[in-house]
């Protein structure tokens, strides 16, 4: 780290924290009282909060969970001024939030970010969110109003013994609050410098101990971004909706609807081979998304230690890079359709078992572009799994033993196995360790199997050996990134453990280390043909091994004063991802209540260089620091204001390596400020 980043990072808390006066109370709207409840907690409360992600069956509290589990509260996401799902998860340790232009994103786990990252699942209320084609998720059609969210459960590490195949290296859960949480009316409105404007409402209603429900809509435009001072033309505009129902037929059961839609229009640019002049065109064009879902989810609870849960949904994505003419569109379209039981229950005072089945079918149809072919233009895909998981009190609310293994058949790779052995020693109510073994599977995507992309065309250079003719001629040659329909699956064995503590009423730290040993990963190879590139294939690479260390703490230096903050490290061998993760990341966050109604948040990120090894030539992202500085002032109980100035260090920056095949550049990130209202009823 520079010797800039960190005068930076240490002298944040000077800045954020000049003596502030504590108030004695907070005026928050009557509508609230769960956030009231979340920002009155204490740190030990905080870490007592019950999450799902890791048992799937009973809740589990953070502070004795055996796994590197970091919570995102609705709190969190307000107090970093964050707009996007996205960029509130800048704040979890082990993650790395790169900004690829004005409306992508790359995120990643553990290493290896790219725009199609698939060694992490992803879910919102249970329902998979990704692109089956690519296995990656489109951060930015994940975009329902924030305060909406209940919390975000991440998991730095294997969960595939739950949650099944491609939860390698992470898990991102995304729970809504219920909708009796979100009873009334709200409105609010963004309007800002990069961010245009955002304009959500969402109303909510009942009937009592009938049902709640409530229906919401989100409208948001984005300026574009600059690359070395030119326009990047990734201007974009996104619209959803979307509506949640919760019935209670009985005092044992809850049923939970749940219906979205979300369209998005993205400027970007595309690379197209253009054969009459023997060369790739880089051109703008419009990335078109649309997804709709819905999901039906049952709880039934036969007594206080024994729940039955059975869930469906079907998810439609389709997806179309619309160039300028007369380059032809890319459409992908994607249809998936899930069912999901399980039953957790508890025998005796020792055994708490959760056990589970899950079917899927995937359908994609594929229309080809001039740069992009597939080898089939409709693949049917079918997933049978079953889980069981039992945790077992060797030593009553002190030592537990956590053994389970997921079993599942794929199209793709046949039968894949992934067990996991867990183990917490708990020796005093504020201090937890933990330590665990887990093999995880990722599988080839479609893309990966049977897709080839032009990526450049070489034009040769022959020297005419005799006297006749042109004493030179030149011979196109198109250079392909090939799929390979041979691809085994990608195996992890990873070694974890950690270290939880309350060490004082104002204080807590989180440690986590790891060590990874992936067989077969997936990379690229190039061949070559008499000394002349010939294309690149996606293959499986040598065994590869990586390691790192993630610190979270929290610290509560006033009754009005709080402070957080992470660090990441990680290295290891290069696994062929086709971009890079930051050895060492940072930030630290500050929240100061000003007075019973003013609030001053800051935040501050730092980021290490990345190197893109797995190119021909390697490109280099410099280190950046980012700050972020907010007030909010609540002058009536019922009426919010907010205004934010982010990247106020640098007027703009890059974030992102650009990825093989890509366009060469990625756009810089630039300073924004905005200002907020949010108006409840």
């Amino acid at each position: 780290m520079s010797y800039r980043a960190v005068s930076i990072l240490s002298l944040l808390a000077v800045f954020l924290g000049l003596d502030p006066v504590c108030p004695t109370g907070l005026a928050l709207a009557a509508d609230q009282g769960e956030e009231q409840d979340l920002m009155s907690m204490s740190i030990e409360e905080l870490l007592d909060l019950e999450i799902i992600s890791v048992t799937r069956g009973k809740g589990q509290s953070v502070k004795t969970a055996p796994a590197a589990i970091f919570v995102v509260t609705a709190e969190d996401i307000k107090r970093i001024g964050a707009t996007s799902i996205a960029e509130a998860l800048r704040i979890v340790p082990g993650l790395h939030v790169a900004r690829i232009d004005a409306s992508r994103w790359g995120l990643s786990s553990r290493g290896g970010t790219t725009r199609w990252y698939s060694y992490m699942l992803v879910q919102v209320d249970g329902r998979t969110v990704y692109a089956p084609s690519f296995s990656g998720v489109l951060w930015e059609a994940i975009d329902m109003p924030l305060e909406d969210i209940d919390r975000i459960e991440v998991i730095r590490g294997p969960g595939a013994a739950l949650w099944g195949t491609n939860a390698v290296n992470g898990i991102i859960n995304i729970v809504t609050k219920e909708a009796k949480d979100t009873q009334g009316g709200s409105v609010s409105g963004l309007v800002g410098t990069e961010e245009l404007g955002i304009g959500s409402f969402r109303y909510g209603s009942g009937i009592e101990d009938l049902l709640d429900f409530r229906v919401w809509g989100k409208y948001r435009a984005h300026d574009q971004f600059e690359t070395y001072g030119t326009d990047y033309t990734d201007d974009w505009y996104g619209i959803a909706t979307g509506g949640r129902v919760d019935i209670y037929p009985s005092e044992e059961d809850l049923i939970t609807l749940d219906a979205g839609y979300h369209v998005g229009e993205y400027g970007t640019f595309a690379q197209y081979p253009n054969w009459q002049r023997n060369q790739m065109d880089r051109t703008a064009a419009d990335f078109i998304e649309d997804d709709w879902h819905l999901l039906a989810q049952w709880k039934h609870a036969f007594s206080e230690t024994s729940e039955l849960q059975a869930q469906v949904f079907y998810d439609w994505l389709s997806f179309e890079t619309d160039p300028v003419l007369p380059y032809e569109d890319l459409v992908v379209e994607h249809g998936t359709s899930d069912v999901d039981v399980q039953h957790s229950f508890q025998i005796g005072e020792r055994h708490s078992l959760v056990y589970g089945a899950e079917y899927r079918h995937v359908e994609l149809d594929f229309e080809e572009s001039s740069a992009v072919l597939f080898s089939d233009d409709e693949v049917l895909l079918d997933t049978y799994s079953g889980f069981v998981q039992d945790t077992i009190s060797l030593l009553p609310e002190e030592l537990e033993l956590t053994l389970g293994t997921k079993l599942e058949d794929n199209d793709l790779t046949g039968f894949e196995y992934q067990p996991t052995a867990r183990l917490a020693w708990t020796p005093h109510e504020n201090h937890t360790l933990w330590a665990s073994w887990s093999r995880a599977v990722r599988e080839p995507s479609v893309f990966e199997r049977t897709a080839t992309i032009v990526v450049d065309i070489f034009n040769l250079v022959i020297v005419n050996p005799t006297p006749f003719g042109p004493p030179s001629f030149t011979i196109p040659i198109e250079i392909d990134l090939m799929g390979n329909e041979d691809l085994d699956a990608v195996t992890l064995n990873a070694y974890e453990a950690g270290y939880r503590s309350v060490l004082t009423e104002n204080f807590s730290i989180d440690v986590a280390g790891y060590f990874n040993h992936y067989e077969d990963p997936i990379g690229v190879e190039l061949t070559m043909v008499g000394g002349i590139p010939a294309g690149f294939q996606y293959t499986n690479l040598p065994a590869s091994d990586t390691y790192g260390v993630e610190v979270a703490a929290s610290w509560q230096a006033l009754d009005c004063w709080k402070l957080t903050g992470g660090y990441t490290f990680n290295d290891g061998d290069d696994m062929g991802f086709l971009s890079a993760f930051p050895n060492d990341q940072a930030y630290v966050t500050s929240h100061v209540e000003v007075t019973d109604d003013v609030d001053f948040n800051a935040a501050c990120y730092y980021y290490s260089e990345l190197v893109d090894t797995a190119s021909t030539s390697p490109v280099v992202t410099p280190e950046y620091v980012r700050l972020d500085v907010g007030v909010s002032w609540r002058p009536m109980e019922n009426l919010e204001l907010s205004a934010w100035a982010q990247n106020l260090l640098d007027d703009r920056h890059p974030e992102f390596v650009p990825e093989f095949g890509g366009t060469g550049s990625a756009a810089e990130v630039e300073r924004g400020v905005y200002a907020m209202a949010t108006l409840r009823f």
